[in-house]
């Protein structure tokens, strides 16, 4: 039988309990973003790169699946990387197209809360392989100047919930962040053909 005293303290430790997620949550966050910032002195190669953001990204926000976009200079198309259960994947699309087209033509975050009811999802994807995709949060990747290089994109809560306002600020940090790792790591590599390119003339 619960006392006066129980039914008061419930609610304290209701909140004492969502206060420790949120630290611990806050804690992971904290490290992900300091693996990326890391890896800015490393001279990774881009492959390397690209694999630790999808990673942490995924583990990060507890999703299904993580995907980078990248623009290629040369096509003006978007690539992209997906990592499903440690298998890395290429796909193209065109900017406008899809979500991620989208949120580099309008330089803009999109949340969905289900893609199936959002005119602007390609299905294309899912029709190939079976998957379906639900819930989705991507994020431009934006460099130190400000421009979008890419877009980061994590699909399908673990938990069947849909992406949140802080899922929202975790990623667009962790966006921010591999955006610049990104762009170093693509500087280090033109130097160093630079200076291949210097040794053999």
């Amino acid at each position: 039988m619960n006392t006066h005293e129980d039914r008061v303290d419930r609610p304290l430790r209701e909140r004492l309990e969502r206060l420790e997620l949120d630290l611990a949550r806050e804690r992971k966050a904290n490290a992900a973003l300091r693996d990326v910032a890391l890896a800015l002195g490393t001279p990774l190669d881009l492959d390397n790169m690209l694999e630790l953001v999808l990673a942490k990204a995924a583990d990060l926000l507890e999703a299904d699946r993580a995907t980078l976009y990248l623009i290629d200079d040369a096509t003006g198309e978007l690539v992209s990387r997906h990592v499903t259960g440690g298998t890395v994947s290429t796909i193209r699309l065109s900017v406008g197209d899809g979500i991620a087209g989208s949120v580099v033509k309008s330089g803009k975050t999109i949340r969905v809360r289900d893609a199936y009811k959002d005119k602007r999802f390609d299905r294309t994807w899912d029709l190939q392989t079976g998957y379906r995709t639900r819930a989705i949060l991507a994020v431009p990747m934006k460099n130190h100047v400000g421009r979008t290089i890419g877009v980061l994109q994590v699909l399908n809560k673990r938990d069947g919930k849909e992406f949140s306002a802080d899922d929202e600020g975790m990623l667009a940090s962790l966006a921010t962040q591999a955006a610049i790792s990104i762009d170093n790591a693509r500087l280090f590599l033109s130097v160093v053909q630079k200076n291949a390119q210097l040794r053999d003339a």
